[in-house]
């Protein structure tokens, strides 16, 4: 028997007797006249998000707003804290604070029993503390 799977990238992968045979869009001959037969390919569904995909949204999320200010990434920025120049002193202290911000928001909220339904990552990210606002020094 013959089905088509959509995958990933939106593409559908063609599956006979359950062994995947070829890959295919959505205007290949075949795959069109199978769905007019009737049939309907099966529909991608992404892997559920794990702890592990939080936490690495989490680090990029941070590393990001480093590197918005200039840095390589969060590691980097807060290795200016103390630094003798103070805007590099200031940003690296803003954002050292903020990192222990979330990480603290997050472990705080890690013995919570996870509920039904996962956020986003986006909407995971929006419940973070907010990321601070670049000091002005001169």
């Amino acid at each position: 028997m013959k089905t088509y799977k959509q995958n990933p990238i939106g593409t559908f992968d063609k599956y006979f007797e359950g062994i995947l045979v070829a890959h295919c869009i959505s205007t290949d001959a075949e795959f069109v006249a199978w769905c007019e037969a009737g049939n309907t390919p099966t529909p991608y569904v992404p892997p559920a998000l794990t702890v592990a995909d939080y936490i690495a949204a989490t680090q990029m999320h941070l590393d990001a707003q480093a590197q918005a200010w200039g840095y390589d990434d969060l590691k980097s920025a807060c290795t200016y804290v103390g630094d003798p120049y103070p805007r590099f002193a200031a940003e690296a202290l803003a954002l050292r604070n903020w990192r222990s911000q979330v990480w603290a928001y997050l472990d705080s909220t890690s013995a919570a029993p996870l509920p039904e339904v996962l956020p986003t990552v986006a909407q995971f990210i929006a419940l973070l503390p907010t990321a601070p606002t670049r000091p002005l020094v001169e």
